[in-house]
């Protein structure tokens, strides 16, 4: 040690100069290192966030499952031209240019037996838009906006490199790919109705974004 000091000084630096800078250097490691540690931390929290709030009774009863039954028509209703007008019924929320037909209205009560409603007269239009008299739930359209927009969040996440990618596969994957073919669809139907000055929606983007994550 006296060696060294010696040979500081003999260099014109001071040994305690040398020993903060070190200290210095030592302390910016260790701050980088908490700092990345606690990054990633933060990444898997948020994934585990996600994760309880999707598969919450709530969620999944207000949100998820509503879904299920609009994707089941959305792909399989037996008449083609009906399956056509549920579709633009659907895909009105973000495109209302998809209603402005004349059959809209008419066509759509046959679609009473595909709908829970306590009104007999009610059209398919006013069956996805509100919410029966009585009921505490979310309509369609609110309950698909509302998983649209969790989709958005993760895939925000994402692109801000703020959730752990391989626990957000990990946990989303199988539900995204359940409504791969179903949301690549709406993106389809609402592009064709989009006119310029409409507000464009985030998931569009995202679920495009989500499904090149999730292949």
């Amino acid at each position: 040690m006296i060696t060294l000091t010696r040979t500081l000084e003999a260099l014109g630096v001071k040994f305690t100069d040398v020993l903060l800078l070190v200290l210095t250097a030592a302390a910016l490691v260790l701050t980088w290192a908490i700092t990345v540690y606690q990054w990633k931390l933060s990444r898997k929290q948020n994934a585990i966030n996600l994760h309880a709030e999707y598969y919450s009774v709530d969620h999944y009863a207000k949100v998820v499952s509503p879904i299920v039954q609009i994707r089941l028509r959305w792909l399989h209703l037996p008449d083609l031209n009906e399956r056509e007008l549920y579709r633009d019924v659907i895909a009105a929320g973000w495109a209302p240019v998809l209603l402005l037909g004349d059959e809209t209205s008419s066509g759509g009560n046959r679609f009473r037996i595909y709908v829970h409603t306590d009104d007999a007269e009610s059209d398919l239009v006013h069956a996805h838009y509100h919410v029966p008299i009585g009921s505490a739930g979310l309509s369609e359209h609110q309950a698909l906006a509302a998983l649209l927009h969790f989709w958005s969040r993760l895939a925000g996440l994402l692109e801000a490199k703020a959730i752990d990618p391989r626990l957000a596969k990990q946990f989303f994957a199988p539900a995204y790919q359940y409504n791969r073919e179903f949301f690549a669809g709406l993106r389809q139907r609402v592009a064709k109705g989009y006119l310029e000055g409409d507000p464009y929606p985030a998931w569009l983007t995202h679920t495009e974004l989500l499904e090149r994550f999730f292949a």
